[in-house]
This record gives C-alpha cells, structure tokens and sequence, in this order.
C-alpha cells in the first residue's frame, strides 16, 4: 500500500455488517484490530512511522443514558461519530471499542487531536456542544494517543493508547495524553496496589490519622478529619493519592469506606469514654458510598455497635456527590441528619454546586478546598473566591472551615474575612490517634476567647 493512499474502513460494501457497530457504523473492536494489523503487515518501514492510535472517550455518555434514556445515548454516539468522520479525515479505520471509547488509526499526526499542531481545533473537537434528541450536552471528551512502534501489534499499540487515555480521564484538565513508557510502568503499579489493598483492608494493615479543626475565634479544637494510611513493611507509606483513586475505580473504595468510618466511630467513642470533651471526628464519603450503598443503614448501626453520640460523627461528601441527583442525594441527606450526626460539604468550590440546591441540604458546614487558601496571599482570584465562600456559608447560616492553613498570613486572611474555622499544618500535621487526646487538653476549651 502507498504511504499517501491508506485505506479506509469506516464503511465499504466489501465489510461484513456483523463487522460493525450498529449505532456509529465503525468496526467493532476485533475488526478495528484486524484493520490495523493489515495495515502494519502491509506498511512500508517508513510508514509504520508515522502510524498512530488513538481512543476517544465520552466519560458523560452513562450519564446521558440514565437521564435522558438510551435513545439519546445512541443519538450522542451518532453525533459524534460523524464529527470524528468530518474532522478527522486522515484516519484510515475507525471502531468502537465499548461503551462511550471510539478508536481510531492514522498513518500521520491526528492534527484535530493534536494540541501542538492545532490548538483551536482540538479546543473546538473536545469541547463540543451536542443536541440529541431535543437536548443540548456539552461533549466532555477525553482522548489518548499512542505511536505505533515495533514489534508491536494492533493490540498492544491499542493497550498503550488505553493508557494514555487512563492518563487524560485521571488528571486535572487532561483532556488529551500521548503515551510514554512510564505509563506502562504506572499501571503495573496500579494492578499491584489493587491486588494488595483489600487484603491490607481485611487484615488492618490500615491505620489512621487525624488532623486537628480549630475554631478562629477561640483557638479550641472542634473536631478532626479522619485520614486513612497505608504504612509498608519498611516504615514508609503508600500515598493516599495514590491508593485512594485506585479503590474508587476498583469499587474497592466500599470496603475502604466502610474500614474508614468503623474504626473512626471506635475510635471516637474511646475518646468519649475516656472523658474528653465533645469533638467531631469527620469521615470522608466517596460518591460510590453515597450512592451505592445504603449509608443511613450504616451509619445507624455503627452507632449503635459502638454506643457513639452522634454529634461526635460528621461525615464529608464532595459537591460532585451530593449535586449528582438532587433529589435523591436531599433524601439521602436529611435521613443521615435525622440520626443527628453534622454534615460538611468537602473542597467547596471545586466543584459544580447548584445554590438552589444547597440551600435545601441539610449541611451544617461549607469546607473551603485548600487550592484556594495556600495561595490567597499572592492570588487575588483565590482571595475572592475564599471570600465568596465565606458569604455563602453566613447567608445559609452554615459554618465554614478552610483546609490548608499553613501559615500565620493564612490565619488572618481568614479570621478578618470572618471564616469560622480552620485546619492545616500551621495548627498540626495529622496525629496519631494516641497524641490526639493530648493535643485536645493543650488547646483553650471551647466558648474560650484567645
């Protein structure tokens, strides 16, 4: 075959329909791969070059499924399909690998997903708007890219190009990965720590660490984030970024989650059996806890197996969590509060809150995301956002606590825009739970002015 005419197998009679998607028209994963390998076993030396892979993935189509219903799901697919056929003319194959993730292969640079070649024109194709079936989505689309090299086969330039695309979904603002080797290495990383952690989990290798809430005003302690830890044989420890995105995608975050919040609620009862005066020991939830789980049921037996109070429970949702159904997640929320425990809404601002909505939660507390408070001194944005946060929580008579308060300049910023509360390295790392009580005795009791 000549470098300049690659072949084309998007549609043609000579295909077998039972080669090909229903829905977008593309070849189905097996024909795509055998697509790909015929054109690596019939390429030049210098063609195989400049092959090159790609995924792209539309994260949002499950959500479009359950909202808008599986017509409009395969509309969505259509839509795109035919955006990748128009802009992306250099591809010799497209398939459909599953799901939302659509390949393609090139003999030269996917220019239309190339950030260096054409940026407009990737912000353009990422950032689409769709309408299907009446509604208007926003194409929030994810892509990997790998270059072929050999030996490899079709399958193996596709698992590398999957990487790559593992990459973009993980990171901020990753919209778009090429494949390097350390990729490679990462996910062998990530398939060793997914074996180890349930193990880890059922044998309470585990441990956990809290980190001190303080109140501005009064200097007290209010309460203590519980921080999960993963220590080594050696002394050293698995970092929480590392482990932690890993069980959510494994869905081994259940069994984490509810590791987490038995031992916390033990632990706080101890607390509270051994005299110290009321604080809140505040869990995180992940949003497949949320939603997957029956927490209320949980929660309320935990509370009961451990003879907690539970005004010394808070639990902490993310704004994703509890903003992914409203209606549901208000239901959910008010039955949690019902058993009396504090709810906070964690890293405020990251996310995509809807004001009309939160009102009508039941969240005793607006937690301000670090990002915005390490740098309030030097970014006027950060400053104003801080500030805006501040505001709400007043308004919606909800407390509100910073997280990543490092230094004095931290502490005044806040305690003049009339933040309640705070937590970070400038009051103390996270402790073991053993230093806890001490630290507690050595802060000003509560309703005391500093």
């Amino acid at each position: 075959m000549s470098d300049d005419k690659p072949i084309r197998s998007e549609g043609g009679s000579e295909r077998a329909e039972s080669d090909h998607d229903e829905i977008t028209g593309f070849l189905l994963r097996r024909p795509f791969l055998s697509e790909v390998d015929r054109a690596i076993a019939q390429a030049s030396t210098q063609a195989l070059g400049k092959l090159w892979l790609g995924v792209v993935s539309l994260p949002k189509l499950r959500h479009v499924n359950a909202a808008l219903g599986f017509d409009a799901g395969d509309n969505l697919l259509r839509e795109v399909a035919a955006i990748m056929q128009k802009e992306l003319p250099e591809a010799f194959a497209m398939g459909r690998l599953e799901g939302g993730d659509l390949a393609l292969a090139s003999f030269g640079p996917v220019k239309r997903l190339s950030r260096r070649s054409a940026p407009e024109a990737e912000a353009k194709f990422l950032g689409n708007t769709v309408q299907t079936l009446g509604s208007h989505i926003f194409m929030s689309v994810r892509a990997g890219i790998c270059q072929y090299r050999a030996p490899d086969d079709a399958a193996e330039c596709l698992r590398k190009t999957q990487l790559a695309l593992v990459r973009a979904r993980d990171e901020a603002g990753g919209d778009l990965r090429y494949y390097t080797d350390d990729m490679g290495q990462l996910a062998e990383t990530r398939a060793r720590l997914v074996r180890e952690l349930l193990p880890a989990i059922e044998s309470d290798v585990l441990t956990l660490q809290y980190q001190p809430q303080i109140d501005l005003k009064t200097g007290a302690l209010i309460g203590v984030e519980a921080l999960v830890r993963w220590p080594q044989p050696d002394g050293s420890f698995i970092s929480p970024a590392e482990f932690i995105p890993i069980a959510e995608r494994s869905e081994l975050i259940v069994p984490l989650g509810d590791w987490v919040l038995r031992k916390a609620c033990e632990q706080a009862a101890y607390w509270r059996g051994s005299g110290l005066p009321p604080f809140h020991v505040a869990v995180n939830v992940s949003p497949v806890q949320f939603y997957k789980t029956d927490l209320v049921t949980t929660v309320r037996s935990l509370l009961a197996e451990t003879n907690l109070e539970p005004n010394w429970l808070e639990l902490e949702l993310t704004e994703g969590a509890v903003m992914g159904d409203g209606d549901e997640s208000l239901l959910v929320l008010r039955q949690l509060r019902e058993l009396g425990i504090e709810l906070a809404i964690d890293d405020f601002g990251t996310g995509y809150s809807s004001l009309s909505y939160l009102k009508r939660f039941p969240v005793q507390r607006l937690k301000i995301d670090q990002s915005f408070v390490r740098n309030s001194h030097e970014n006027a944005d950060d400053r104003a956002i801080a500030r805006t946060i501040i505001a709400i929580g007043k308004n919606l008579d909800m407390k509100v606590l910073a997280e990543g308060a490092e230094t004095s300049d931290h502490i005044q910023f806040l305690a003049s825009e009339g933040c309640d509360e705070a937590q970070g390295y400038y009051y103390a790392r996270p402790l073991d739970a053993e230093v806890v009580a001490d630290f507690v005795r050595s802060r000003p009791p509560a309703g005391a002015s500093h």
